[in-house]
């Protein structure tokens, strides 16, 4: 197999490239977040065919990439061998549609917001020790890293694309009283909308995982009745107050995974609940069980819990203990 995308990781490994195995980008992302050192130096610079990480190491896991983790949890010794492996410390997070892509935090931004002034430190360095590529400019892509120029003539698709109704629209002038045709004595009844000629497209449901936790999460659904029950059985189960931490942070602390994991579970369930509120009778399919494949924990124990596989109790229990 060859280089992913133009990618090189530049420490030597004979094994790198040989076949393909099951080590993802989300695999080196966890390991860099909790500071596995031993298991991250395995995929990037001593594993085997089976177990060395084939990948681009600057791809975009979510919003965010492996360097991104590792300055958001202080991990100074996983930064500096990502770094000896090929990242790049410019490379920025993702933005969601909306937001202009230049406001995307590089791993040392991460590093200064969570106060890891040695990391930060590192990265500034490194900063400077490599010079800027190519990066996505917009689209569902932004910040992503190029590996050659980008073609001039390349139309992209705008990140905060502006629809036709979002524009004003011209209002006619009034007529005077004289050309004013008189109103009609009855209202016809309205047309009954006309059947739909196929089936509505299926609608599935995308949770966000670990790295997008925010404080003040939860803070537009704590008063839904049935987040409000969630969020009282949670703090039975966990033994403290899982609304307030997402309300008040700190902002270190719910990024800990022991912290992070639970409130992403509730926080997506949440967000059905949320779902099923606003689009009552209309598209009702859109909150019925979602289909998933091969999903990491938390996505996992949010599509049981919305398909009634498993209680929510059993499923805070298994995000706890993740």
């Amino acid at each position: 197999m060859a280089p992913t995308d133009g990618y090189v990781n530049p420490i030597p490994n004979s094994f790198r490239y040989k076949k393909w195995n099951m080590v993802s980008l989300a695999d080196v992302s966890e390991a860099a977040y909790r500071g596995d050192f031993d298991l991250l130096e395995k995929m990037l610079s001593t594993g085997d065919a089976d177990s060395i990480f084939n990948g681009d190491l600057n791809m975009h896991f979510t919003d965010v990439n492996p360097l991104h983790m590792a300055a958001l949890a202080g991990r100074e010794d996983c930064v500096k061998l990502l770094l000896e492996a090929g990242a790049d410390p410019h490379v920025k997070t993702r933005v969601s549609s909306g937001q202009d892509p230049k406001t995307g935090q590089t791993a040392r931004d991460k590093a200064i917001k969570f106060k890891h002034t040695a990391v930060a430190k590192l990265l500034e360095q490194a900063e400077k020790d490599t010079p800027p590529g190519w990066y996505a400019p917009e689209g569902i892509g932004n910040n992503r890293k190029l590996y050659s120029a980008p073609d001039p003539n390349k139309v992209w698709e705008p990140t905060a694309a502006k629809s036709e109704a979002s524009k004003p629209s011209a209002q006619p002038s009034p007529k005077p009283a004289s050309e004013a045709k008189p109103a009609a004595t009855a209202a016809k009844p309205a047309a009954a909308p006309s059947a739909p000629s196929q089936p509505p497209l299926p609608v599935a449901l995308l949770f966000p995982g670990q790295g997008s936790q925010y404080v003040k999460m939860l803070d537009q659904v704590k008063d839904l009745p049935e987040v409000k029950d969630m969020l009282s059985k949670a703090k039975t189960i966990l033994g403290y107050d899982l609304l307030e931490l997402c309300l008040e942070g700190p902002e270190e602390k719910l990024a800990e995974t022991r912290y992070c994991q639970p409130a992403m579970f509730v926080g997506g369930l949440a967000g059905v609940a949320k779902l099923k509120a606003v689009r009552s009778g209309n598209r009702t399919d859109a909150v019925r069980p979602p289909l998933t494949t091969s999903p990491p924990l938390p996505t996992l124990c949010r599509f049981e819990r919305a398909s009634g596989r498993k209680s929510f109790t059993e499923q805070v229990w298994q995000a706890r203990q993740a």
